[in-house]
């Protein structure tokens, strides 16, 4: 069992810590969550308005078995990320990845692959060889949207 840290970009473009137990095989014990009191000092979510359980970053969780960790957001957002081998030098800018990373012992890097909204449409990422983001698909009931490409 190690104590293991996520470190997830938000749209609002922060990035928050999460953490929590996590087995040798990938599995996490219990979510990981934000540790605001003693991982995030100083953390604040005002760019959402008012702060409410569908706003409020503690409700936020992290599952992960294996190659696959899923993200849930307190408004019912789930966010999808596949492990990969390396993450791009241009992802986070080139000066925060080292920064990050330098945090654990043994880093393991995921990648967003899917996002199911809360009104069930979903969106699908797709990287190149490189690991950089070369779409972004929009599936709902109704219609298929190309956003990015």
């Amino acid at each position: 069992m190690d104590w293991s840290f996520a470190f997830v970009g938000e749209r609002s473009g922060g990035i928050l810590p999460y953490s929590g137990w996590r087995n040798t095989n990938g599995v996490t014990k219990d979510l990981l969550k934000i540790d605001i009191l003693n991982r995030a000092p100083g953390i604040v979510n005002t760019y959402a308005k008012d702060i409410n359980g569908q706003t409020n970053h503690q409700n936020n969780s992290i599952f992960c078995k294996g190659d696959i960790c899923e993200l849930t957001l307190g408004d019912g957002t789930r966010r999808l990320y596949k492990k990969v081998q390396i993450l791009s030098s241009l992802l986070l800018e080139e000066e925060l990845t080292p920064l990050m990373t330098a945090q654990v012992i043994k880093p393991d890097y995921f990648l967003l692959t899917k996002e199911t909204l809360p009104s069930g449409n979903e969106l699908f990422f797709s990287y190149n060889e490189q690991g950089h983001l070369i779409t972004i698909e929009m599936k709902n009931k109704a219609a298929t949207r190309h956003c990015l490409g």
